[in-house]
């Protein structure tokens, strides 16, 4: 009995272990993705458009607050060495724009998206909510 108590302990410290991967996989898979379809163009977007880049360097997005019109283009990239994972809304109150509620970014990474609702929003860094930047959408 003594001798299978170790293996007994091993064997479950490994189906733990399985099992907390297959949840933080399954589960990242699922928070970290675009909610609905691809970038969702409004039907009078047509001609040509400006497309507004905001950076992150030293845990700051510049510029601090961007302003376009509908079916301008948003590029948020990150040129930090460190991961993010960029949310739209404030932190805790993530709300989706253009089928996009978070998006991972490593180093040199980028993402867009069609500015297709107007208003005011804000997109933060998830794992640091101090990285922050605010984009106006007019018609």
């Amino acid at each position: 009995m003594k001798k299978l108590l170790p293996l007994v302990l091993v064997t479950g410290f490994v189906i733990a272990g399985g099992a907390v991967l297959f949840a933080v996989q399954y589960f990242s898979s699922q928070y970290l993705t675009s909610h609905g379809t691809a970038a969702k163009q409004p039907a009078e977007c047509g001609g040509v458009h400006v497309t507004h880049v905001v950076t992150i360097q030293n845990d700051v997005m510049n510029p601090q607050e961007t302003t376009g019109k509908l079916c301008d283009v948003l590029t948020i990239t990150n040129l930090d060495n460190k991961r993010r994972i960029m949310a739209f809304g404030v932190h805790d109150s993530h709300k989706a724009y253009n089928g996009v509620t978070e998006k991972r970014l490593e180093k040199s990474q980028s993402f867009s998206v069609v500015l297709n609702e107007t208003g005011t929003y804000v997109v933060h860094d998830h794992l640091d909510d101090d990285v922050k930047s605010g984009f106006i959408v007019a018609k």
